[in-house]
């Protein structure tokens, strides 16, 4: 199926194929992560899946594939994040001898038990898995992790195989055993020729192999001042400098740098760009950093931001800009993108910033529904979207399993509640002033420690039900509800006594939603040295924070009106924390 013109996720019925060998899918624009269905596949031998824009961890599943002898994910041409997390072990895998994960974005060290069968082997030596684990320390072992964030030293425990070909070049690695140089047979026996240096070239040296291979082309040492502190260069520290400052001089140029209220150190010849306003620098001196917010940068920041390849933070917030997602897929470390209060009015684009942790949009102008891309984003731990004009339903977070906040107030989303039971992370979630409807489901933010401190806040939407019992599961929790149609409370959520900062604790279920027939002004509910549930026949649900008819108010304010309802909420709470 290579080079079909396939795309869109690969689908979990692959997993069906119980009979499947081989699977050739180089070249296509497969998106997504790959399902764990991957690993109901055991009879398969090969998986080439290289050249197709997969982001994410690779699936634990994987590790089930006891009689695969192929696996290639790596991406040369795809400008895109990749792959992404720790480095699997592969350990069990007895039959792997090609592994090529090149140009991801893979973190952390090699595992010291990485291509390990030590356990196979000493539970019964005579096994077939166990005779085809000792036969590969004899056999050819191809490993290709080139260009991607691994860090630390090889592990010494690789001596095991006696014929290792391993690419390590343009990653993070520090150190080299001597007693992995002395390993002949290695890198087509190049270890033999050369040593350490046909494994990785010493920091500060490069080639363009990040290893030498023959006579002609040593390790060559790199000129200028800075020195990498890592091993395996394919390109001398000032040769990216250089560039680095190209891509900065352009944006200086189209967005009225000229203006800016700090442009300190910027174009001048004399300043390392790493002392420029705004900009730090890491991993020997590369760029990491731009942080330019309420800075007056204006106009579309170019495209080539996102080949700074060791930008992980772009903060741009408060600024009058237009931006543009084209080519983010190539910021394959960028990690923070802080872009409120900027006039922002597109998301297109965002499925590709694959390795996104950190994302505020809050404060723009963005209009319709979410693009349906936005569930690419898998890595997102905070998410802020809130003061938009955002319609339709709220996206899907069901595969954000990392996501620890998510703020989405003031929008105009509809539809029910999501029940958010994926999300095992979720610790702060704000959908308040919204449309959403139907009822808190009893299986709301059911996998979330119950340990954790939560802070949920779904005031003036048009929620109705009871407040589900399931949620006294909670130890603590700071709960609001207020302006909704509930219209009961189960009783177990009263007994909580550390809920809402130890209210529920002196006033019962008053401290979670005052009762029918009664308001409190500004947060729906009793609380210390805050308003009392006062008398208003007009309150038909529970947490009113005013006296009024809701359902009334509701289908008949203007824009203006509900603004001045939230105002007045607003104002309330900030009395009463005065």
């Amino acid at each position: 199926m290579s080079d079909a013109n396939l795309s869109g996720p690969l689908s979990a019925k692959i997993g069906n194929l119980q009979e499947l060998k081989e699977f050739y899918c180089h070249g296509n624009d497969l998106s997504g992560e790959i399902p764990e269905a991957i690993g109901d596949l055991i009879n398969l031998e090969v998986l080439i899946l290289s050249e197709n824009l997969f982001m994410g961890p690779l699936p634990d599943s994987i590790k089930k594939l006891k009689k695969l002898e192929s696996l290639f994910i790596d991406s040369f041409t795809r400008k895109s994040a990749g792959l992404s997390g720790p480095l699997p072990s592969f350990e069990g895998m007895p039959n792997l001898r090609q592994l090529y994960l090149n140009e991801n974005s893979l973190t952390g060290p090699i595992p010291d038990d990485f291509l390990s069968n030590d356990k196979l082997i000493e539970i019964d030596s005579v096994s077939t898995e166990a005779l085809a684990a000792l036969a590969r320390r004899k056999q050819k072992v191809n490993v290709g992790l080139r260009g991607n964030r691994i860090e630390g030293s090889i592990p010494v425990s690789l001596t095991k195989f006696q014929r290792l070909n391993i690419d390590l070049a343009d990653n993070l690695i520090t150190y080299i055993d001597n007693e992995l140089c002395q390993m002949d047979n290695w890198m087509g026996s190049d270890v033999g020729t050369y040593e350490c240096d046909a494994i990785l070239c010493p920091a500060g040296y490069f080639n363009r192999y990040g290893r030498q291979t023959n006579p002609l082309h040593p390790c060559e040492k790199c000129d200028g001042a800075e020195r990498s502190d890592f091993l395996g260069a394919t390109k001398c520290l000032s040769e990216i400098k250089k560039r680095e400052r190209e891509i900065l001089v352009k944006f200086y140029n189209e967005c009225g740098g000229s203006r800016w209220k700090n442009n300190e150190g910027w174009l001048e010849d004399s300043i390392d760009i790493c002392n420029w306003h705004g900009v730090s620098c890491s991993n020997g001196g590369s760029i990491d950093t731009i942080d330019l917010g309420s800075n007056n940068v204006i106009g579309t920041p170019p495209k080539e931001l996102f080949e700074l390849e060791n930008l992980t933070y772009l903060w741009l917030y408060s600024n009058p800009l237009k931006f543009s997602f084209e080519g983010i897929g190539q910021a394959k470390q960028l990690e923070s993108l802080l872009l409120d209060s900027t006039g922002l009015d597109s998301l297109k684009g965002i499925g590709r910033a694959y390795n996104l942790v950190d994302l505020d949009i809050r404060f723009n102008n963005m209009k319709g529904k979410v693009p349906d891309e936005f569930s690419n984003l898998v890595n997102l731990e905070s998410l802020s979207m809130s003061d938009n004009s955002f319609t339709g339903e709220l996206p899907s977070f069901s595969r954000m399993h990392r996501l620890k906040s998510l703020r989405a107030a003031s929008n105009h989303f509809v539809g029910e509640l999501p029940s958010f039971e994926d999300n095992y992370r979720l610790k702060t979630l704000d959908l308040s002033d919204n449309k959403l409807s139907g009822s808190i489901s009893p299986t709301f933010l059911e996998s979330v420690d119950t340990s954790e401190t939560l802070y949920v806040d779904l005031s003036r939407n048009r929620i109705g039900g009871k407040v589900p019992g399931e949620l006294a599961r909670f130890e603590k929790m700071t709960l609001f509800l207020k302006d909704n149609y509930i219209y009961g409370i189960d009783r177990d959520v009263c007994d909580n006594e550390k809920w809402n900062d130890g209210d529920v604790g002196q006033y019962s279920c008053d401290a979670i939603l005052c009762p029918p027939g009664t308001f409190a002004t500004g947060k729906g509910r009793q609380s210390f040295g805050g308003s009392e549930c006062s008398p208003c026949k007009d309150a038909k649900f529970y947490g009113q924070s005013q006296c009024i008819d809701l359902q009334d108010f509701y289908s008949s304010a203007t824009a203006t009106q509900l603004s001045v309802l939230i105002t007045v909420a607003v104002v309330g709470v900030s009395l009463l924390l005065m």
